[in-house]
């Protein structure tokens, strides 16, 4: 394949003081080193894998900055490490053949290779060769380094959202400790699962039988509720009919019950904003009178460990229905249910905005790569990130 039939397909010209160049003109992937991990003595050197960082010892291989790429398993995920690292035999790692490019630069133009899109066989592995020919618009020294200034600033953005998210994570276990710590707590009786909500077990109608599906009544899978980024669902990825509800173990759920996973993923839960039945992966829950559904959904997020604890079975672990209705918990007078799940989702909330800036920052590099890399979109001294 000749360097023009590679770059033809991007139907654009090179930008005016750019050059066109092979990848294995700019740089070369070199082999990573075999570390087991009874040989890692637990230093401060990351020590990286196709997945990420996956030990630390005591020396480096490759000297800061660089860059690793996955080359089996995670094939062609890409790394910028700030440290003096140690890449393993699953991995590459970047070795510069020029002068004149910018170490940052060469991870973003990597990055926007989706060098994943590479990988191949029955492991997925990424072949060096093949990456040595693929095509690089390179502009000048200057020019890469404010590309690189530019996307770096992004990448700390969303570092800090990420981190304000995680650092508000660890505050809500601690409040959520404190505040459903039941033991000795005047006013608050101490009661079961099943005493204080009807417990409704899920089914799944025949797959065989298609009037029993895609009718209008939502169905829920454990995957709708792990893949939620908040409290409520209100949408399903299946529907069923009602023949299909009279002829399964489904039970409509009223609004405002709270989904349970309790197979294979347990403690997993969500607010149903609307009517809808569940898979048998659910035990649920509908409040009883004086019981707030927004106080339940914390406490069951509280108790999650204690639940994956009381699973059992060979294939998968479940927690079966007489266990979970038995499952003992302490409740407060339900002005106090409130007020501790106002707290709590007030954290959520934080959470949540502080992923959704996260979010946008991503979304907001993604643009600017395709702009920056390209040329579309050219820099110069005052150029700022957004």
């Amino acid at each position: 394949m000749t360097l023009k039939s590679l770059y033809a397909p991007t139907g654009k010209r090179v930008p005016k003081g750019w050059k066109i160049a092979k990848f294995g003109d700019v740089a070369s992937l070199r082999y990573g080193k075999s570390l087991a991990a009874t040989q890692r003595k637990g230093g401060l050197v990351p020590v990286c894998g196709s997945n990420g960082v996956v030990g630390y010892h005591d020396e480096p291989l490759v000297s800061a900055p660089g860059i690793v790429i996955g080359r089996k398993g995670s094939a062609g995920s890409t790394r910028w490490m700030d440290s003096d690292f140690w890449p393993i035999d699953t991995t590459y790692y970047v070795d510069r053949a020029v002068e004149d490019v910018d170490d940052r630069w060469l991870y973003y133009a990597i990055s926007a290779l989706r060098l994943e899109g590479f990988s191949e066989g029955p492991v997925p592995g990424l072949n060096r060769n093949n990456v040595a020919n693929l095509i690089l618009k390179v502009p000048s020294l200057c020019e890469q380094r404010k590309i690189a200034t530019i996307l770096s600033s992004v990448d700390d953005a969303i570092d800090k959202a990420r981190a304000a998210a995680e650092q508000v994570g660890v505050v809500k276990r601690g409040v959520m400790d404190e505040l459903l710590a039941w033991v000795c707590r005047k006013g608050w009786e101490v009661s079961t699962l099943g005493d204080v909500c009807t417990v409704v077990g899920g089914g799944t109608p025949s797959r065989h039988q298609k009037c029993y599906w895609n009718g209008d009544i939502p169905w829920a899978t454990p995957t709708d509720v792990t893949r939620l980024t908040g409290r409520t669902i209100s949408r399903t990825s299946s529907t069923i009919t009602n023949s299909g509800l009279s002829n399964s173990a489904a039970t409509v759920l009223p609004p405002f019950s709270l989904l349970v996973t309790t197979r294979a993923t347990i403690g997993a839960c969500a607010i149903n904003g609307v009517s809808m039945a569940t898979s048998q992966g659910f035990q649920s829950l509908v409040p009883k009178e004086g019981i707030c559904v927004d106080f339940m959904y914390y406490l069951i997020q509280h108790q999650a460990r204690k639940l994956k604890r009381l699973g059992s079975g060979s294939t998968y672990l479940e927690v079966p229905k007489r266990v979970f209705s038995r499952l003992v918990v302490g409740v407060p007078p339900n002005s106090e249910q409130r007020r501790i799940a106002m707290i709590l989702s007030s954290l959520d909330d934080t959470i949540s905005s502080s992923r959704q800036l996260m979010e946008h920052y991503k979304y907001v590099k993604q643009g600017l790569m395709s702009d920056l890399l390209t040329g579309d979109l050219r820099v110069t001294a005052d150029t700022q990130a957004p």
